[in-house]
Order: C-alpha cells, then structure tokens, then sequence
C-alpha cells in the first residue's frame, strides 16, 4: 500500500475513533461523574464508560499518521 493512501487512512481513522471516543464519552462525561460504568441519555440511549477508551486508538492513529506524513516529507532543516 502506498503512503499515499497509507497517510489518509491513518487519519481518517483517528478521526473516526476520535469521533466516537467524543460521542460515547465526552458528550456525556458530566453523567459519568455521578455514575460509575453507565449513563442513560436524555433521548434513553445507555452509553457506557468503556467508550473512554477509544482515545486510545485515535492517538495511536494520528501518531502513525504524523510519522508517516514526516517520513515522506524528510528530516526537517
């Protein structure tokens, strides 16, 4: 696979983890705080406190990508 499309899918991956870390967690951060593993969403979804841990891949994700991206381009001068 070439960097070219090796790059973008780092990427977009980061942002897709980044997405749902936001969206299952964050959103809800304020409702954690008061419970320990599940919060029930105004609209009756129940998220859990294991979508905390999609940060994880969204870093690692975006790390990949930057080295990818700083591999290609060179040392810098």
């Amino acid at each position: 696979m070439s960097p070219r499309v090796r790059e973008p899918l780092m990427f977009m991956l980061s942002f897709f983890s980044g997405y749902q870390f936001y969206t299952g967690y964050w959103k809800w951060s304020d409702c954690f705080t008061e419970t320990v593993t599940k919060c029930t969403t105004p609209d009756g979804a129940t998220v859990t406190a294991g979508t905390r841990y999609w940060i994880v891949p969204c870093f690692l994700f975006f790390i990949a990508g930057m080295q990818l991206v700083l591999k290609r381009r060179g040392p810098i001068k």
